[in-house]
């Protein structure tokens, strides 16, 4: 017999997290705590991929990565993963160093130019590796740098100039123009220099470029380079158009077409947008879903200098990885999903239980030929990790991946109604159980497995940007409620190792009872 009711449906097409307070006013399409480990992808809500690690063994020692680097060379198939260790040591692989006694405490910088890897540890002064021997010192450092080493590298190029440019808290270093090799290493001969003070204590904390101008960043502002002119002694800089800094320099990421910036305070904003309105936190990407408050709750902003980000090209997502409040270390990541409008995201990555490359000390993006793209992390414990397996374990271990909806009044909150049941739309995975838990203003009234078999063909485990979801089928499984209240809430979750789930809309069967007297 057909159902004589209403139905309420939760698009799973849209939503992400939300740190909104005001439970009447939060579309029921979004997702509140303790949501996590969910990917918004495919017009739906997937169980986040696996971490799995790179080396049979940690490095010697078990230390903390300071830095990770993919150096791709010109005659070289998939490159090396250098990793710089607290230890003071850089290894090409897993056993072979190329460097040692160098910085042990600050995060490293890498860049490529002239087919050579660049090198700043901020302690020394910097070094360049060829693919092959040991790294050395830079031909030309600038006088300044045995007294204030770099501690960022970056390749600028304008017009047919490319340049070397090393930036440490006082200003910022451009190489000599590429025009024959070991050129980028000359930071005296031909070399230009420009000094910032930025009148905050704490002098220039990071660069990026965007397009081919340069942005340099203090704490609480930043400056736009110009070296436009084809006469370097009209070269100079300008404070930006916008109020706001930068925490470090690993917390301003480039994306395709925009460079995102975490602020000292946790604020995050765009170039593109904080250009327009000249405020970083009218700017904000995190205002209109209140993640900037979801930050204040849960982050530990006093660790900042811990923190880091990277763009990851095959989800299309940066993430932010952050220090917990209670924790010493990083272990969770802000996932921030580019392609969505800011309001709806947000998801957060973790594993709370295990070990995974989310305890991640340092991050850097791999380019491989011969595969996809994807995101390497360092651990404390002198691990490489890699992002987003198609596996969905962290290291054979578990996690739980799920969400969990706002209390939803369904029309008048003031109504009581009869919740019939609940449906979920999933797409079939596996073998696997999916625990559905449902709540009546605030009490439990539901908590139980549903199968995510359905009895149809199963996709399958799949990469993003290599494999395509596909298929029609769909599961439609629906559980039992049977409670009267003015409010429901659910929340579903997995958090068995190696299984996956895909949800794409959740209905909710109900019917008005009347106002409670």
């Amino acid at each position: 017999m057909a159902y004589k009711g209403n139905t309420d449906r939760i698009p799973c097409s849209k939503g992400g997290l939300t740190g909104a307070k005001n439970i009447d006013d939060i579309p029921n399409h979004m997702m509140v705590y303790p949501s996590r480990n969910i990917n918004l992808e495919k017009n739906g809500r997937r169980k986040r991929g696996g971490t799995t690690l790179l080396l049979s063994s940690a490095y010697a020692g078990a230390p903390k990565i300071l830095g990770l680097y993919h150096a791709y060379f010109g005659d070289s198939t998939d490159g090396f993963i250098l990793a710089a260790t607290a230890d003071g040591d850089l290894y090409k692989d897993d056993t072979n160093k190329i460097a040692t006694g160098m910085g042990a405490v600050m995060p490293w910088s890498f860049e490529m130019g002239e087919d050579k890897v660049f090198i700043a540890d901020g302690i020394n002064i910097p070094k360049v590796w060829s693919g092959s021997g040991s790294a050395a010192a830079i031909s030309e450092p600038a006088a300044d740098f045995s007294t204030s080493p770099p501690f960022q590298l970056m390749v600028h190029s304008r017009g047919a100039s490319k340049r070397m440019c090393a930036l440490n808290e006082h200003g910022i270093y451009m190489s000599a123009s590429h025009a024959s090799a070991g050129d980028m290493e000359k930071f005296s001969t031909g070399a230009e220099a420009m000094f910032v003070e930025t009148g905050d204590g704490y002098g220039l904390v990071g660069m990026v470029e965007f397009g081919e101008d340069i942005f340099l960043f203090g704490k609480k502002k930043a400056y736009r380079v110009d070296d436009s002119s084809l006469d370097t002694s009209e070269w100079g800089y300008d404070p930006a158009q916008w109020e706001g800094g930068a925490a470090n320099w690993r917390l301003i990421i480039k994306t395709p077409n925009d460079v995102v910036v975490m602020a000292d305070d946790g604020e995050i904003y765009s170039i593109t947008s904080v250009s327009a309105y000249g405020d970083y936190k009218q700017a904000s990407l995190t205002r209109n879903s209140w993640m900037h408050d979801w930050i204040k709750d849960y982050v530990k902003l006093t660790e900042i200098d811990q923190f880091h980000g990277q763009y990851d090209p095959a989800l299309r997502a940066i993430f932010f990885w952050v220090v917990r409040n209670g924790q010493t270390s990083v272990d969770t990541a802000l996932v921030y999903f580019i392609d969505r409008s800011p309001e709806e995201a947000w998801m957060v990555h973790d594993n709370q239980t295990a070990d995974s490359g989310y305890k991640a000390a340092c991050s850097c993006n791999v380019k491989q030929i011969s595969g996809p793209h994807m995101i390497f992390t360092g651990d404390y414990k002198g691990q490489i990790w890699k992002l987003n397996q198609a596996n969905r374990s962290d290291n054979s271990n578990g996690y739980y991946a799920g969400f969990r909806t706002p209390n939803i009044s369904i029309d008048d909150p003031r109504l009581n109604k009869h919740f019939n049941a609940g449906r979920i739309l999933m797409s079939p995975m596996g073998l696997y159980n999916l625990t559905a838990k449902c709540w009546i203003d605030g009490v439990l009234a539901s908590s139980q497995d549903v199968s995510m078999d359905g009895g149809c063909a199963v996709l399958g485990t799949f990469l993003l940007d290599t494999d395509t979801l596909g298929g029609e089928a769909i599961i439609d499984t629906s559980f039992k409620i049977g409670k009267v209240g003015k409010r429901i809430q659910y929340e579903f979750f997995n958090s068995t190792a190696n299984q996956d789930f895909f949800i794409s809309g959740i209905m909710t069967d109900w019917k008005p009872t009347g106002n409670k007297q």
